[in-house]
């Protein structure tokens, strides 16, 4: 009796095996490219068929299928507004932040312009005040230190040594300092003349305040019975009392400060115009 053939496709191939015969004894093929074309098209006919008997179920399955993309998509959309909105206002704090860095930075440079740009109204600068002999000395000091390879000490070990190298020091030695000391407070006063010159005489005074007013008339009521203290006690009391009076008891001090007033401004214009003449 003949063997059976057996047949097995795999992917382009057909395997032919006997009934009975070892794997390992395989006869293979090439399958007909013809054949699975032809089972290619039988699947897609199979498929339309389908459709054409099937049609309610498969556009139930399509409206479905859109359906469900309908209800992600707003979820989609919120998703994206909520985290166009983090990030705007993740911009609007970082702006923010550099705003007041900018400010902060601005007042610091603004505070420290004010400290080194002090200038009177005329936009002289403030001269710089004299230093004394023994900071003379301590400069002087630092930089022979320097000089010796020596490390500067800490601030308050630096001023004991300064301190203790300046009192074992003869006059003669202080001579040179003290007389850098001179120099340097003869240019002080010569740049105070310029910066802020003397009082002129003829320059009429400022109108005194009703306050000033009444302490004048105070000083003369306490005359021989001033409290312990002094002025300072004396002020303190005229305080109080001024404190204590009513709007009609200052009435008159006030009146007199309002013609103050009227005096000073007429004087100020004569003035003026006498330093315009001059």
């Amino acid at each position: 009796m003949g063997t059976l053939p057996m047949f097995s496709a795999t992917g382009l191939n057909l395997t032919v095996m006997s009934q009975g015969q070892h794997p390992g004894h395989q006869l293979i093929y090439p399958i007909d490219v013809h054949q699975q074309q032809q089972q290619l098209q039988h699947q897609q006919q199979q498929q339309a068929h389908h459709q054409q008997q099937h049609p309610h179920q498969i556009a139930a399955v399509v409206a479905h299928q859109q359906q469900q993309q309908q209800l992600h998509q707003p979820q989609h959309h919120q998703q994206q507004h909520n985290q166009g909105q983090h990030h705007q206002q993740q911009q609007h704090q970082q702006q923010q932040q550099q705003q007041q860095q900018q400010q902060q930075q601005q007042q610091q440079s603004s505070k420290k312009s004010k400290k080194q740009q002090k200038v009177n109204k005329d936009g002289v600068p403030a001269p710089k005040r004299a230093t004394t002999a023994y900071i003379n000395f301590t400069q002087w000091y630092r930089e022979e230190l320097k000089k010796a390879g020596r490390t500067i000490p800490k601030i308050g070990d630096f001023g004991k040594e300064c301190a203790a190298k300046w009192n074992a020091m003869s006059d003669e030695d202080k001579q040179p300092f003290l007389e850098t000391a001179s120099r340097d407070r003869e240019r002080y006063k010569r740049e105070m003349a310029i910066y802020k010159p003397a009082r002129d005489s003829n320059k009429p005074k400022r109108p005194t305040t009703a306050f000033m007013l009444f302490m004048a008339d105070f000083r003369k009521e306490m005359a021989g019975k001033e409290p312990e203290g002094g002025v300072s006690a004396l002020a303190k009391a005229g305080g109080e009392r001024w404190r204590s009076m009513t709007d009609e008891d200052k009435r008159r001090y006030v009146e007199m400060q309002n013609q103050e007033k009227v005096r000073y401004e007429a004087s100020m214009d004569e003035y003026r115009r006498r330093v315009c003449t001059d």
